[in-house]
């Protein structure tokens, strides 16, 4: 007896959508196509897998038992299919690689413009999402790591992530601004005016209710112009402000906790994986960045 691992994705199709029409339409097969692969593991097992009425489809003990051990193996195979393309990707030169659009705005171009001296045979494939969007990419394997800036990393037990440093952030708004003052103020000051950040809403440091955040956004050029041009307040990056802190054109405001907070830059892959000396490489490069 051998296992075919389509016959066995097929069957699988066929079991979570209790249709053979609509697991065709999924597998981009034709129905007769599919009842033929499905009859033909069936008798290379000896065993009947699903049993059909007008009612629908329905798998049997013995096509559960087979199911439910085919899985983990489909994607153990996904997975060995991923690494080998990544490291084909990597032998040729090509990088995917994902980044949260903070860390996005702070390093990416500096990483280019080094690379692109060190390295100029490489082809860079950068992802910018959000966190969620960054794991699922991680997961599907479109991209081999990511990195993100954040106080803690993801809680999954399929990942690694490495630690690489401290980002400074805080509240910061355009000279002149009403809050713009040596003095500490309350944090509910901030109802006053509008909030942007990348967050819906921050912790409260008094213990109080959430501060609420007027405009989410991940635009940290768009959240520089508001900051200049209104009394809008940002939680960002100093480094983000470099040129604007030095010409004094934003201050930082003085308010408790919330002007000394800081995040963790992190590099996240997936714990079945060996890192690869393209994804070193980037990090090498982001620490020096990080460092200056």
């Amino acid at each position: 007896m051998k296992l075919d691992l389509h016959r066995l994705r097929h069957a699988i199709t066929v079991a979570e959508t209790r249709s053979f029409s609509r697991a065709a339409e999924l597998l981009a097969i034709t129905q007769p196509a599919l009842s033929r692969s499905i009859a033909t593991l069936e008798d290379d097992l000896g065993l009947r897998l699903f049993d059909r009425d007008r009612s629908g489809v329905f798998i049997t003990q013995a096509g559960a038992n087979l199911l439910a051990g085919a899985k983990p193996l489909l994607t153990q195979a996904h997975m060995l299919e991923q690494t080998m393309r990544q490291l084909h990707h990597a032998q040729t030169g090509v990088i995917h690689f994902g980044m949260s659009p903070m860390v996005a705005s702070l390093y990416l171009s500096d990483l280019f413009l080094a690379l692109n001296k060190t390295r100029p045979d490489l082809i860079l494939r950068p992802l910018v999402r959000k966190t969620e969007g960054l794991l699922t990419a991680l997961s599907q394997g479109e991209i081999e790591s990511f990195f993100m800036a954040y106080p803690h990393p993801p809680q999954r037990e399929d990942i690694v992530a490495n630690a690489l440093g401290p980002v400074p952030i805080g509240l910061f708004a355009r000279a002149g601004h009403p809050l713009a003052s040596s003095h500490t103020r309350p944090c509910d000051s901030l109802d006053s005016f509008p909030l942007a950040a990348s967050v819906p809403e921050l912790p409260n440091p008094t213990g109080g209710l959430p501060l609420a955040t007027s405009i989410v956004c991940d635009n940290y050029a768009l959240m520089k112009e508001l900051i200049l041009a209104s009394d809008t307040i940002s939680l960002m990056s100093p480094l983000l402000l470099r040129d604007e802190l030095r010409r004094g054109e934003v201050v930082r405001l003085n308010m408790p906790l919330l002007d000394q907070a800081a995040v963790e830059l992190f590099s996240i892959r997936l714990s079945a994986r060996t890192i690869s000396k393209t994804t070193k490489l980037i990090q090498d490069v982001l620490l020096e960045n990080r460092e200056r």
